[in-house]
């Protein structure tokens, strides 16, 4: 079984210690045969510990393992979006070629969703924000792969599957953009050693399936070697369940290929 891991951190990001030849070196262990480097780029961030990435450098280094390295490399990257620094955003993506871009929903522009203060300030109204701030996002960033961890804030606070889904409506939205602009969802495993997210993840790979989604994405959203290719069984698992054959890669924006294991 070989596998495509489409979500890995390097030291290129403020929240990873590993180097990017060591993530290469470990990957074959995990039977991963293809990785995207996709470290974050995270404008405005309300954080101070969110770096932005010096991208030609980034770029230039995944450039020069491509040519050396056993493991096929592309070059990804992982944008955190808000109101505020979309337009600022995608100019970024816009002036270079990268194999896969990630968007995901980190923070609004008023507070980090992993921080408590997230369930100080929004309350009983934090899963309605979160999941505006997901349709925003994907409405309104033009290049971008996949929706990542949508099941993120489930993380970091006291919030029941039951209550998530409760907000049908608006995952159905957020669905519907997706598949119009033949995006694709994440199944993200670095909530996997959580039954309850493994059955949040189900419900909602399952619901993007029966709207007509037609690609899902495998990423172990890894920032330590040892979890590259993390709980891919479970993903796969998930992924057979919800109604899927295989994961997905793109080979351009718009165009998707099933990855061969």
């Amino acid at each position: 079984m070989k596998i495509t891991d489409t979500h890995v951190h390097s030291n290129w990001s403020s929240d990873s210690t590993i180097s990017m030849i060591n993530a290469t070196k470990e990957a074959p262990f995990k039977n991963v045969s293809c990785l995207a480097f996709t470290d974050h780029v995270d404008i405005g961030y309300p954080s101070s510990s969110s770096a932005i990435l010096a991208v030609p450098l980034y770029l230039h280094q995944i450039t020069l393992l491509q040519k050396t390295s056993s493991v096929c490399i592309m070059k990804g990257i992982e944008v955190g979006v808000t109101q505020n620094n979309i337009d600022e955003t995608q100019r970024l993506l816009d002036r270079f070629a990268i194999d896969f871009i990630i968007a995901s929903c980190h923070a609004d522009d008023h507070v980090a969703f992993c921080e408590k203060n997230a369930f100080n300030t929004y309350k009983e109204k934090l899963i309605d924000v979160y999941l505006k701030q997901i349709f925003f996002i994907v409405s309104s960033l033009r290049s971008y792969h996949t929706l990542a961890h949508m099941d993120y804030i489930t993380r970091y606070h006291p919030i029941s599957n039951e209550e998530f889904l409760q907000y049908r409506e608006h995952i159905d939205q957020i669905f519907h953009v997706l598949i119009e602009r033949n995006k694709a969802l994440e199944i993200n495993t670095k909530g996997l050693n959580s039954n309850q997210n493994e059955c949040l993840l189900l419900a909602l790979v399952k619901r993007f399936g029966q709207l007509g989604g037609k690609w899902v994405t495998y990423g172990s959203d890894a920032h330590q070697a040892n979890n590259i290719g993390r709980h891919y069984e479970k993903a796969k698992s998930i992924l057979l369940k919800a109604g899927f054959s295989s994961f997905a890669l793109p080979v351009k924006e718009d165009e998707w290929i099933y990855c061969e294991e």
